[in-house]
């Protein structure tokens, strides 16, 4: 509910016998109703404004995941390049492995958190 009010519910408590009411009975009935469906447009701009603060942020996760994914590949081939010079079979490169095992263990949380 927005800012903690309570949505009132419509009743109609007839006075008379069978489906006739009064006009006063359908004056509150009407004053009721409108009431509720101002409530209810507050709810509904305040959960688009929600809506909107949160598409923006997965927008933020799926921007940073994509870029780790992007360095996570430039590590993993850095990583293999350092493999083949242990084997003696290519020039001598810089690897940082605690680097490539941080951002692989920073893309499977986020992989798993969009999922």
């Amino acid at each position: 509910m927005v800012n903690g009010e309570e949505t009132s519910k419509v009743t109609l408590d007839t006075s008379l016998d069978g489906d006739e009411l009064t006009m006063d009975e359908l004056a509150q009935y009407f004053k009721e109703l409108k009431s509720r469906y101002e409530i209810l447009l507050l709810q509904n701009k305040s959960l688009k404004k929600k809506n909107k603060v949160l598409k923006n942020k997965l927008d933020i996760v799926f921007k940073e995941k994509n870029d780790l994914s992007i360095c996570f590949e430039k590590i993993k081939k850095d990583f293999h390049d350092h493999k083949l010079v242990c084997k003696g079979k290519s020039p001598s490169i810089v690897f940082d492995k605690n680097k490539f095992l941080g951002i692989q263990k920073c893309i499977i949380v986020l992989d798993s958190t969009l999922k």
